[in-house]
């Protein structure tokens, strides 16, 4: 079953599995590395002190790790 996520708001049940969607869009303008910290700014995410390799590891996580490397890097716009 595909959902067209601009027609999802609120509560989806999908096999099974329950989750919430957030009304509204929810990508920002900017790098790969904006679009994973978001709502962060780079600024705030440097004074964190977390690295790029925690940040790979979160795509890892949720199998999307070859983002990177399919996009040409954190730096990619």
């Amino acid at each position: 079953m595909l959902l067209r996520m601009s027609q999802a708001l609120g509560r989806i049940a999908l096999a099974g599995r329950e989750m919430t969607r957030l009304a509204g869009d929810h990508m920002n303008l900017g790098t790969l590395r904006d679009q994973v910290i978001y709502p962060d700014t780079p600024e705030h995410w440097k004074r964190k002190g977390i690295p790029d390799k925690v940040l790979k590891e979160y795509l890892d996580n949720v199998q999307l790790g070859y983002i990177l490397e399919r996009e040409g890097g954190w730096d990619s716009v």
